[in-house]
């Protein structure tokens, strides 16, 4: 089991373990943007996730923009039947 912050990483996705774990979430469209911190830090590491960073102006400080992670517009997407293959 990995530990992270000394909570178990139980969720498939890094947009799942980061609702679960409150740690704040902002979006556009299917890319999603959390703060930066030792925690997140992590998981992006334990996601392997590519990512660029960008300074908040809204809520302050460093964040994640990491492309593609936002689960629920890809949910909404796959509800609404549209095919994502290239």
């Amino acid at each position: 089991m990995i530990l992270i912050n000394d909570k178990p990483v139980t969720q498939y996705d890094i947009y799942g373990e980061c609702v679960k774990r409150n740690i704040p979430c902002h979006n556009h469209a299917s890319d999603l943007y959390i703060p930066v911190t030792v925690e997140t830090e992590a998981l992006v590491k334990h996601y392997k996730l590519r990512h660029e960073c960008f300074q908040n102006r809204v809520e302050g400080g460093p964040w994640y923009d990491l492309p593609f992670q936002y689960k629920p517009w890809w949910t909404s997407k796959d509800k609404q039947g549209e095919n994502h293959e290239t």
